[in-house]
């Protein structure tokens, strides 16, 4: 396949990462990862334009990266990451949901460091797999 566009955002030393893509069934793009010490989603456009952004940072001390996104049964997003140490790794797990405008519905946060968020599925329309 060939590539169509390039396109580089953000701005110079602002330290953005972009970890995962996922496109809803309607044709939705999101892109999740970090920037600074704060997660961060994005959705983009089909030609890779910023339709919104936004970065949050749940509590603890290291910064959050998201490393997981899917689609919810009542068309909401739902996704999962975790704080990052500098030594050690993935630590201070989280999981939240939005709605397709970029509105936080829930963020949800723990800090076992034994536990850390790879996948997060809806199992139905109130519950999530969590797989770590």
């Amino acid at each position: 396949m060939a590539q169509t566009f390039l396109r580089t955002s953000g701005l110079p030393n602002r330290n953005e990462r972009g970890l995962v893509l996922h496109r809803t069934p309607a044709g939705a793009i999101f892109l999740g990862g970090s920037v600074a010490d704060s997660a961060l989603v994005q959705r983009i456009d089909a030609d890779g334009n910023v339709l919104w952004s936004r970065a949050f940072k749940p509590p603890g001390q290291y910064p959050k990266m998201v490393y997981h996104m899917a689609d919810a049964p009542d068309g909401t997003i739902i996704g999962c990451g975790n704080g990052l140490t500098p030594i050690a790794g993935v630590y201070e797990g989280f999981h939240f949901k939005f709605d397709i405008d970029g509105n936080f519905q829930w963020i949800r946060t723990w800090t076992d460091g034994l536990a850390y968020n790879r996948e997060v599925a809806p199992y139905n329309a109130t519950e999530m797999i969590m797989f770590s």
